[in-house]
């Protein structure tokens, strides 16, 4: 990594990257990595490859798509087995580069796929040590597979048996490499060291996973060897031999059975640099790669995109259809949108866990609201995804919230665990959802309605009203309600001025509308449904051609959300927004944040969608059990953590902070434990230090949740001696020297 170790991803991805910005068509090329995406939403990109599978994968797809809507998303699969095609089948993507044949004409059946072999980067790999003939042999790589490279110890040990001797470079061979193979361990190869590394080597050995030579797979290292002039002794199988059937034979050696690592000296041939430079560069892998691209800009036929379930009651209101329904029209974008009323899930014609994502939409306690929570199977069946689950919780306008539940057999759970995130409508709501267990980063404000797209309208006398009232049909059943439509309403009879008052509802009863019409005189009065607010319709004739839209509702009013937004949106074509209750700060201050209009909801819920994905479940929580000792001079520490409805490395990280030197350490891997190897310092009194535990997005690295803390005391006691070593697959060690606290 950067400033740190060779890794063969780095090697790959910087490659193709200075590659693609050599050919002219890319102004820009940047390099992301698991929990590290700051600049994901400073451009606009038009192309992602994803080279390797990560557990955050979705959560990086879904933020690339939502900043960048034209993107064009490519995975890189040099690994059919981890974590497994049908994973790598799963992703949102539009296509997949792969080095098999074989693998491209299986994902071929999922999406376009293209072969693009690795390469070189021969400037990287460029040489100048002059050829050491009795040079050691070198393998570079990790001991961490060395299971899945079932020749790979076998060549290391006839290596080390030669009179050239073996050079062992990488992670984890002090740790699960085979004890016998010690001797010739050198550790952990410098960044940008490789090319040196294999400068002073007579020979280097080479190795394949099991899984990629089944498939044909030729790594990083036969290219890179050569690139820089030695000679290779790889281990030999069909798809190598005919990819590299050109290549210079005496600088590769087939190693096909034991016995087969060469005992005595090499013939170089100085051809293979050249060879490689005129053949396997990243200059031609990121030809193909354009040329992939450009197939598929034009003629994208995206599969894979997250299937998103809309819950709702079943009433297709005024304010459902121009909020939530417009809002999921703005996002076919970004997912695949269904409907789902409550009357199918309880018919069982429809199984929510064939969505990825649920939005219920609807009150609290409403049938979708109760249905959401009473999931109890969180994984989805098509592609074994963990479902996350989104509360709308705006005005739909529904007349009849209550019904039966999806599962009256069940107890729904608490909405903070049931929900992943949350929008709503007003600010006010805010503090009661984070008394509700509801952390802030959880929820999203955001309302809004689509008015439609301005036209050139008539003088048709029938529609020219000066002032329209907008009146919600749940309000007029009462008294008080009609009153207030009604002193809304004379604020219209001026000589000179014409006005209407549009009732808005699907359901409306009629003793209410008939009362209400009485009361009204001789002012014009509308039913407002579907049809009238679609283009064209009465509402939308009548609101785009008068100079006052009058809302009269109070606090204590049924609706009035839907009609402010409303108001607010046709107001940005130059009408004026009475709220005739002066006291209803809601309602002024949803006017104000719906100016945006629909783009305000539908963004508030793709980034509620962002913080189901990167934030783990919505009861994510971290409890430190122990710090054993809890009191210490010098020695280990180890921290026992129990994690709730968060898995590290999908959902993020977790990192150690003390009072005394804030964030130590965060642990990306979800099998790591972590070891404090504590340093006190002399001279000093024993003093306390609290540590605590936060849990960090995966993406924007943002904090959730954060544990009680707990106490260990440093200093005052014996020094330990001797300290223990741990395997680096199982436990983080990290040093810690705390300074002794100011008097």
């Amino acid at each position: 990594t950067p400033g740190g170790y060779v890794v063969g991803s780095v090697m790959t991805t910087n490659g193709l990257k200075k590659a693609l910005l050599r050919t002219g068509r890319v102004r820009e090329a940047r390099s992301f990595y698991p929990f590290h995406y700051h600049f994901v939403n400073n451009a606009t990109w038009d192309l992602l490859i994803i080279e390797g599978w990560f557990e955050s994968s979705a959560a990086a797809i879904h933020e690339f798509r939502r900043h960048s809507p034209q993107i064009i998303v490519f995975y890189w699969c040099l690994d059919p087995l981890f974590p497994g095609l049908s994973s790598i089948a799963s992703l949102d993507v539009d296509g997949y580069l792969t080095n098999s044949l074989e693998v491209a004409e299986e994902l071929s059946k999922i999406a376009p796929s293209r072969f693009v072999p690795l390469a070189a980067d021969v400037d990287e790999m460029a040489v100048t040590t002059p050829y050491n003939e009795s040079g050691p042999y070198v393998y570079v790589g990790s001991a961490l597979g060395v299971d899945t490279k079932r020749n790979l110890v076998q060549m290391l040990r006839e290596a080390q048996n030669t009179s050239r001797g073996l050079e062992l470079w990488g992670s984890g061979w002090r740790d699960v490499g085979p004890p016998d193979l010690l001797p010739s361990y050198r550790g952990l190869l410098p960044h940008g060291e490789l090319a040196n590394c294999y400068a002073k080597a007579g020979a280097v050995l080479g190795a394949t996973m099991d899984g990629q030579r089944e498939k044909g797979m030729v790594n990083n290292r036969v290219f890179e060897v050569l690139a820089a002039g030695r000679p290779l002794v790889q281990e030999a199988f069909p798809e190598l031999e005919d990819l590299l059937k050109d290549a210079p034979s005496h600088n590769l050696v087939l190693w096909h059975k034991a016995g087969d690592v060469p005992r005595g000296a090499f013939v170089r041939n100085e051809t293979a640099t050249s060879y490689i430079s005129k053949h396997h560069t990243y200059d031609a892998r990121a030809a193909d790669v354009l040329a992939h691209f450009d197939a598929l800009r034009d003629h994208n036929g995206r599969t894979g995109a997250l299937r998103v379930a809309i819950l709702w009651n079943g009433a297709w209101t005024p304010q459902l259809q121009t909020t939530v329904a417009a809002a999921a029209d703005r996002l076919q974008r970004l997912y695949r949108i269904f409907w789902v009323r409550v009357a199918d899930v309880i018919s069982q014609s429809v199984d929510l866990l064939h969505y990825d994502v649920i939005f219920a939409v609807g009150k609290r306690d409403s049938p979708s609201d109760i249905c959401a929570r009473s999931l109890v199977r969180e994984w989805t069946l098509p592609r074994h995804l963990e479902q996350r689950r989104l509360w709308i919780l705006v005005d739909d306008g529904d007349l009849d919230p209550g019904g039966v539940s999806c599962f009256p057999d069940r107890l729904p759970r608490n909405a903070s665990q049931a929900y992943d995130a949350v929008v709503f409508a007003e600010e006010s709501d805010r503090p009661l959802l984070i008394e509700e267990g509801f952390h802030p980063l959880q929820l999203q404000e955001g309302y809004g309605v689509a008015p439609f797209p301005p036209k050139t309208l008539d003088d048709d006398g029938d529609d020219a009203y000066d002032a329209v009232v907008l009146a919600d049909a749940r309000d007029i059943t009462t008294p008080k309600g009609r009153a207030r439509v009604v002193d809304a309403a004379r604020r219209t009879q001026r000589a000179d001025h014409r006005g209407l008052v549009a009732v808005v509802g699907e359901s409306i009863m009629i003793s209410a509308v008939s009362q209400l019409k009485r009361e009204l005189g001789a002012v014009d009065m509308r039913l407002i449904g579907n049809d009238a607010i679609v283009q064209d319709g009465v509402l939308d004739r009548a609101a785009r051609k008068c100079d006052m839209l009058i809302v009269p509702h109070s606090n204590e009013s049924k609706g009035g959300d839907w009609a402010v937004a409303y108001a607010a949106a046709v107001a940005r074509e130059g009408a004026t927004v009475l709220i005739t209750d002066p006291t209803n700060t809601r309602l002024h201050r949803l006017a104000a944040v719906t100016s945006n209009g629909v783009a305000t909801l539908s963004d508030a819920l793709s980034f509620g969608v962002t913080r189901a994905l990167t934030l783990g479940r919505g009861a994510s929580k971290a409890t430190i059990i122990s710090a054993e000792p809890s009191s210490i001079t010098n020695g280990d520490v180890r921290f026992s953590i129990n994690f709730e409805a968060f898995v590290t490395g999908r959902d993020g990280s977790w990192c150690l902070v003390s009072d005394r030197s804030g964030m130590l350490t965060c642990v990306l891997q979800r099998h790591l434990d972590l070891v404090l190897r504590v340093e006190a310092p002399p001279n000093c009194e024993p003093f306390n230090i609290s540590f605590y535990v936060e849990l960090k997005s995966n993406v924007y690295g943002d904090v959730l949740r954060r544990s009680d803390a707990v106490t260990v005391r440093v200093g005052g006691g014996e020094t330990q001696e001797a300290l223990p070593s741990y395997p680096r697959t199982e436990v983080l060690l990290w040093p810690f020297k705390p300074a002794c606290p100011a008097s």
